[in-house]
């Protein structure tokens, strides 16, 4: 069987796989990320939610708002994103992903035009990530003046 057809057959899911998937946070996780990376946003999302709902708590939660907020992104549905990756920063501060979410969050606001909020995101960001990674930290920058913030 064809590698493509093997993740044809994964992103098309049925309910009550996915309800049996999502008792397993990793293996529901590993899905919902599976489906992201196939493009198929609309399973994504739909697995990150079911996900987020079960499993509110998990370690990988904050990854899965992370990850909601970006299939949103991708299908321009900036609304939706900046939702997404403000509760993931909002309820994991110290996540794996905080410091991403906050950043993108940023990034979300200012394709939406509102660029007074995406200033006031790129400093919180300085603000609780001093020390972030040259590579996040300078794209922030940029993005910082294009918001003339």
């Amino acid at each position: 069987q064809s590698l493509k057809s093997e993740s044809e057959e994964a992103s098309n899911i049925s309910k009550s796989e996915l309800e049996k998937l999502s008792k397993n946070p990793s293996k529901m996780y590993k899905h919902a990320y599976e489906m992201l990376v196939l493009e198929n946003y609309t399973q994504a999302e739909n697995a990150f939610k079911v996900f987020i709902g079960e499993h509110p708590k998990d370690s990988l939660t904050s990854n899965a708002y992370y990850w909601l907020g970006e299939t949103y992104y991708v299908q321009k549905k900036f609304q939706l994103a900046a939702v997404s990756f403000a509760k993931g920063y909002q309820n994991f501060p110290k996540g794996n992903k905080a410091l991403d979410q906050l950043f993108k969050l940023s990034l979300t606001f200012m394709n939406m035009g509102k660029y007074e909020d995406a200033c006031a995101s790129f400093s919180k960001f300085e603000v609780e990530f001093p020390n972030a990674p040259k590579r996040i930290s300078n794209r922030a920058k940029e993005y910082k003046k294009r918001a003339k913030c």
